[in-house]
């Protein structure tokens, strides 16, 4: 509030008075009459006295410029220009004529407080303006202050104080006091468009407007705070700055992030105690993503939002979405909460595709402590918690309900919330002091998952691995429920190693799934007389539902197995309605049988169990038979219950081939919500299978199954086999089926409840696979010198070679109509003792769907095998005739032997051969008969100068010790081997 004072100082010599002041102050009345002396003392503005005629023109020439002033003010008002502003000093001045519009052309450093009057609209054009210490005050009114382009960089005072940092802003509504009391307020709204940025880790809160309400309409920008003391570098305290404090924030249309976000928004008592029901709301598509990664550790707050007043609300709505992620450690139990709500009938209400996404390191991730308030997620909405661990604190859960009487509502097609806390032994959801409802109707969908820290427990702790606990802290508990109603709706509700819903002995709890529903809740408690759900009482009212499964997944030993499902007193109830149910027994717990098939599996009935824990079987409109389930004990000799109402799927009806005598196939069976697909159990489905013969003149077969745990013949999936779920029917006579056969499985249906199966899979059609039988060959003997190859084979097929191993696709001939063919073999290609196949194709294509597709199927068509008989599926394929390539008896001899120059000196010089190449005997011919090889020489040696000079023997053979002279008689030196070289 401004306040202007004129007065005069009359001296005593003079007449009119010389001085006229005026004393103005821009101080709220809140300061006190010393404050006001100082005023006088700097802000005192003086008009000195002057001549006459002076006077007298000076005020002609203002009159003139102000009437200027005037009409240019006018005139801008009219036309809506901007006052253009580059200094504070402008920007004061403008303020002070009131301008609807202001500019601001270049960067400005506040030196001083900033005040605002009345609407305005200031574009502060996207420059970098400093704060410092200072501020823009909105002085008291109900009007409209719009800021566009906004970029700021600021500070809180040197001084360390929590209440200077703490209520020190950049922008300030007015809600001060004057010294008798009164408050001034400013109850408009602050408006953001355009873009907006805080920079350099400004360390102070930038808008503080308890009683006006802040939007941010059509804004987009980046946040850098960070809270410290003058002279630190490290952050000071989180739960003293936030973006805004306000009455109410909306946030429509607008897009902002921040990696450095110590606290988003405020409304806190401290500002305004009215219950007036504003709150938060994220409207118009927006997206906010903010962090808070600064690691500190402390008891005061320093939530993302933060609530004390009730009757307040967050709405996240029209397809926005906002993200928080924090790994702040709050060690205070009443300030823990990223989000916080403190009042009561407070609201958090996802909805119309809006989405909400938390992601803390160890503080809870949602904590609502105010009496009947709630959290609904609607309408399509999301909300996802993902709690990375609980700092060893049992009320860092991923959702803290700490109050009596709070609600969690999920309703309508898509509407999801999920929780999943990845590490501690804190409860994944924790509500306190009873009288809480879990409802979700209409669709919706709600998925809790605490993956444990690795170790199992009881029930009754506080830090028990829970997906849902209740506590008692009130003394005086009142039964909670969760209830489930409308087509598709879901709770699934999943604790690794504790009970899933854990009530202590303290609170009854009641659990209603209604026709159509989905409720699966799975644990693992430690000690075979924990439940895997624990009240007081426990009454379990399942009517009809699409699929319920309660499983409690402790293994045990041989003699200590399993536990129990259920845990609390005689009043105690589980009412099963027109359901088919199958039961598991606890006692092949040690074995993982409550991932197996079922110990007992009964067509839709009614059954009900009552007494403490369910010992008592107490009745059922069929007859259950085993005495575990109807005897001593009753629901306390079970560890999985579960019904499936939803239609199996033939998902693979394999593809014949002329080569089965058998149909193959399998059946899944989707389990909960998201159809998670399991294999049929034994005789789960029962199944019509038609086979429709390529000949018309033969009449369709129609063959009867069930689903099977393996099959006895071969297996068509190879390495792809499933684990179970398979269907195998054995055609009639154990005939073969003939390619272009038409198979198709013509109705289906869970053999418990009769209920249709719709997918039954695409009708097969027959394929060739199988070679042609093995050719008939008139050729007894193959050599190197054959130039063709006759016989007999299948009428249109195909004969080629193969050569050791190698098929040469240049020798393929067709097989005439009366099943002869003459092959030719091109000159060079045999060798001696090559292997040479002749080999039938047929006309067939590439089975390339065959998951088994065996080697003989090729792009040339089905082939026989090489030299082995192959088994493939029901038949075997003879190998093709293979023959050896054979040569003839062959001497070879060196190109060249020489003794040199060997020279007569009348002394006895024995000289050794030098040869190129040596004798070799190769026989190669089929029929290997006797040879030798003999030597003798049939000239002497004769000089090449003088032939009348020669010498006679003197050629020598020799072999080890063995010596023989070779002259014109002939010896054997080597006899009947395959090869002798010599």
């Amino acid at each position: 509030m401004s306040l202007t004072i004129p007065f005069t100082i009359v001296y005593a010599d003079q007449e009119p008075p010389l001085k006229t002041f005026n004393i103005t102050s821009n101080r709220s009345l809140e300061a006190t009459e010393e404050t006001l002396e100082e005023t006088k003392e700097t802000e005192v503005e003086e008009t000195l006295p002057s001549d006459e005629n002076t006077t007298e023109q000076s005020k002609g020439d203002k009159k003139k410029q102000e009437d200027a002033e005037d009409e240019n003010k006018e005139k801008r008002e009219t036309s809506g220009e901007s006052i253009e502003v580059k200094t504070q000093s402008e920007l004061i001045d403008a303020l002070d004529e009131k301008a609807k519009k202001i500019k601001i052309s270049r960067s400005i450093n506040l030196t001083s407080e900033v005040n605002i009057r009345d609407q305005v609209e200031i574009d502060w054009g996207g420059y970098k303006h400093d704060f410092g210490t200072s501020r823009v005050f909105i002085r008291e009114g109900d009007f409209d202050v719009t800021f566009l382009n906004f970029k700021a960089h600021g500070a809180h005072n040197a001084n360390s104080d929590e209440n200077t940092i703490r209520n020190h802003s950049l922008i300030y509504g007015n809600a001060d006091r004057d010294w008798i009391g009164r408050q001034y307020k400013f109850t408009g709204r602050i408006i953001f468009k355009g873009s907006f940025d805080v920079v350099d880790k400004t360390a102070s809160t930038v808008v503080r407007a308890p009683y006006a309400d802040v939007e941010f309409q059509g804004a987009a920008g980046n946040i850098d705070m960070w809270p410290k003391r003058s002279g630190e570098v490290e952050w000071t305290n989180p739960g003293w700055i936030y973006l805004v404090r306000a009455k109410s924030l909306l946030v429509n249309n607008s897009n902002l992030t921040s990696n450095s976000l110590p606290k988003f928004y405020g409304r806190l008592n401290y500002d305004n105690s009215n219950n007036d029901g504003k709150g938060l709301m994220i409207t118009g598509n927006s997206t906010l993503d903010f962090h808070n990664k600064s690691g500190v550790t402390g008891s005061w707050e320093g939530e993302m939002v933060e609530s004390d007043v009730a009757n307040f609300s967050i709405t996240i709505d029209q397809g926005s979405s906002v993200a928080f992620t924090s790994d702040i450690k709050i060690t205070n139990e009443e300030n823990a909460g990223i989000i916080q709500l403190k009042g009561s009938n407070s609201t958090v209400e996802v909805k119309n595709n809006g989405q909400l996404d938390i992601d803390s390191k160890y503080t809870a991730s949602l904590r609502i402590a105010g009496e009947n308030s709630r959290l609904a997620v609607v309408d399509a909405g999301k909300l996802n918690i993902a709690q990375r661990g609980d700092d060893n604190k049992a009320y860092n859960a991923g959702i803290r309900m700490a109050q009596a009487g709070l609600s969690l509502i999920v309703s309508g097609k898509d509407s999801n919330l999920i929780v999943n806390k990845e590490d501690g032994a804190t409860p994944a959801i924790r509500f306190e002091d009873g009288g809480q409802n879990f409802d979700v109707q209409n669709g919706g969908s709600l998925e809790v998952t605490n993956q444990g820290d690795e170790k199992t427990y009881g029930t009754g702790g506080d830090r028990g691995n829970q997906a849902v606990q209740f506590i008692d802290t009130s003394g005086f508990p009142v039964p909670s429920s969760f209830t489930v109603d409308g087509e598709r709706s879901n709770i699934k509700l999943h604790a690794n190693g504790g009970p899933a819903v854990d009530a202590t002995a303290k609170m009854g709890l009641n659990f209603t799934a209604n026709k159509g529903t989905f409720l699966e809740v799975v644990g693992e408690t430690n000690a075979v007389n924990k439940g895997i759900v624990s009240g007081k009482w426990v009454k379990v009212n399942l009517n009809n539902p699409t699929y319920f499964d309660f499983r409690n997944r402790r293994k045990g030993n041989e003699d200590d197995a399993g536990a129990f499902l259920f845990q609390g007193n005689e009043e105690s109830t589980l009412d099963i309605k027109n359901s088919a149910v199958a039961f598991w027994l606890k006692a092949e717990a040690f074995q993982e049988n409550f991932d197996l098939e079922p110990t007992e599996n009964y067509a839709p009935a009614d059954i009900s169990f009552s007494g403490a824990d369910l010992r008592n079987f107490s009745n059922a409109s069929i007859d259950i038979g085993n005495a575990d389930l109807v005897g001593n004990g009753a629901m306390m000799n079970v560890n999985r219950i579960s019904s499936n109402n939803q239609v199996p799927e033939v998902d693979q009806l394999m593809l014949p081939t002329n080569a089965d005598k058998r149909v193959y196939g399998h059946v899944s069976v989707p389990e909960g919500v998201s159809s998670e697909m399991r294999d049929a159990w034994e005789d789960e489905v029962s199944l019509q299978v038609q086979v429709t013969p390529v000949d018309s003149q033969k009449e369709p077969v129609v063959l009867e199954t069930k689903t099977i745990l393996d099959i006895s013949g071969y297996n068509p999936w190879g390495d792809e086999k499933p684990n179970g779920g398979f269907f195998e029917i054995l055609m009639p006579e154990n005939k073969f089926l003939s390619e272009g056969d038409k198979v198709e499985v013509i109705s289906a249906e869970k053999t418990a409840n009769n209920l249709p199966v719709t997918e039954l899979n695409e009708e097969k059609t027959t394929i060739d696979i199988t070679p042609p039988e093995p050719a008939v060959l008139e050729n007894e003997n193959l050599d190197i010198k054959t130039r063709t190859i006759r016989g007999r084979g299948e009428p249109d097929t195909v004969v080629g070679l193969w050569v050791n191993e190698q098929f040469i696709p240049e020798t393929s001939t067709e097989i005439d109509e009366n099943g002869k063919f003459e092959l030719e073999v091109p000159e060079g290609l045999l060798k001696p003792e090559d292997e040479v196949d002749i080999v039938l194709y047929d006309q067939a294509n590439l089975a390339s769907e065959l998951k088994d597709r065996p080697i003989t199927n090729t792009q040339y068509g089905n082939r026989n095998p090489l030299l082995e008989t192959l088994s493939y599926h029901d038949a075997e394929f003879s190998p093709a005739p293979r023959l050896l390539s054979y040569g003839e008896l062959k001497l070879s001899v060196p190109e060249e032997l020489s003794f040199e120059k060997a020279k007569r000196t009348g002394v006895l010089t024995k000289v050794k051969a030098n040869s190129k190449g040596r004798l070799k005997v190769t026989d190669q011919s089929k029929n290997k008969g006797e040879w030798s090889l003999r030597v003798s020489q049939s000239m002497p040696f004769t000089e090449q100068d003088n032939p009348k000079i020669q010498l006679e023997d003197v050629l020598f053979y020799e072999d080890n010790n063995y010596s023989q002279v070779i002259n014109e008689d002939e010896f054997e030196i080597a006899k009947s081997t395959n090869e002798k070289k010599i």
